[in-house]
């Protein structure tokens, strides 16, 4: 199993969060697009521990 298997895209799981990559658009210290998509994707096993420690109401609105 690669590892981009383990990896979560938060805009799925969370629909409704604002996500800002500044290095998926020009808009940067660099002046150019560094990212070739702008999703935030985050290791599986990560998102298991930030939702222990997420006491967030928003976040706990999701059903996990």
């Amino acid at each position: 199993m690669s590892d981009t298997t383990e990896l979560v895209d938060l805009a799925v799981i969370f629909p409704d969060l604002e996500i800002e990559l500044k290095y998926a658009c020009a808009d940067n210290i660099t002046g150019k697009a560094i990212y070739q998509q702008a999703r935030c994707l985050l290791h599986r096993m990560r998102l298991l521990r930030w939702r222990k420690v997420s006491v967030s109401p928003s976040c706990q609105a999701y059903n996990w």
